[in-house]
């Protein structure tokens, strides 16, 4: 995992090297999300936009000092029966994640105004999760199934342990609640009556809202499918063993870097059911 850690770190700078020097708009920035949903440029500069991509970048910053902090911390903390202290990435994304979710339960993109009016269109979850992203987590929760029925076919003693992989699936459980709640959050927080241009840019951040929720998600899930992986002395225990890790590295890979640049555009989401 430092290994993928330190891959990780020289994609990101090669990308933004290579974005910068081609104009390409940088990840999160008010150009890329205004490009990915499709919005006309003359939108680029939309206040709310704007403030959406800020908070974005603020909370993303206290998520990943909170992640190193917690992590290092963990480490005067004596562990005891061969247990592992917990890994920096995996840290890392713990904290990416919910400091990315956390502020879309209780904000709001627009402030209120004095005579508060409500768009009276319905809205579901399913008008802004994307294809990409379901099908991404249904992989990773497909790819947790098939760790732990390799575990129930082992008869000898395997790492993790049942009560670590107990805690994993808890931890799990408890992800996929948080997750989706603040996925329903999102699609079902009111939206004020406006213009045609403040209602598009309120779509947009809703769509973009629910894709990192969701690919924070997967990638949480790939990660703990993981870490479920058996280790031990049975047959077949290596190519097993690397088989579920290597597809739960390209899982959180994916969900971490493809999965937003697949968001629905504007065009699209017209003609999809609420």
């Amino acid at each position: 995992m430092v290994l993928f850690g330190v891959m990780l770190a020289v994609v990101i700078v090669v990308v933004r090297v290579i974005g910068t020097r081609r104009a390409v708009p940088e990840l999160g920035s008010n150009e890329w999300m205004a490009l990915q949903q499709g919005l006309p440029r003359s939108l680029v500069g939309d206040p709310a936009l704007s403030r959406y991509a800020s908070r974005t970048r603020r909370w993303r910053t206290y998520g990943v000092i909170g992640g190193v902090a917690g992590a290092i911390g963990w480490t005067f903390i004596p562990l005891h029966d061969g247990r592992r202290q917990p890994n920096l990435v995996v840290a890392l994304f713990i904290a990416w994640f919910v400091a990315g979710v956390l502020p879309e339960l209780f904000v709001r993109n627009r402030p209120g105004r004095d005579v508060r009016a409500a768009a009276l269109e319905s809205r579901s979850v399913r008008r802004y999760v994307t294809p990409t992203a379901t099908r991404w987590l249904a992989g990773s929760g497909a790819l947790t199934l098939a760790a732990l029925l390799v575990r129930q076919t082992v008869t000898r003693r395997v790492a993790p342990s049942r009560a670590d992989a107990a805690l994993l699936l808890t931890a799990s459980l408890l992800l996929a609640i948080f997750a989706a709640v603040a996925v329903r959050r999102i699609a079902k927080r009111p939206q004020h009556a406006g213009g045609s241009e403040d209602l598009e840019v309120d779509e947009a951040i809703r769509s973009l809202a629910t894709t990192r929720a969701m690919s924070g998600w997967s990638a949480l899930q790939f990660i703990a499918a993981g870490q479920l992986a058996p280790r031990g002395f049975f047959p077949h225990a290596d190519f097993l063993h690397n088989t579920i890790s290597v597809i739960s590295l390209i899982g959180v890979a994916a969900s971490w870097a493809w999965v937003p640049t697949r968001i629905v555009r504007q065009a699209d989401r017209q003609s999809a059911p609420v």
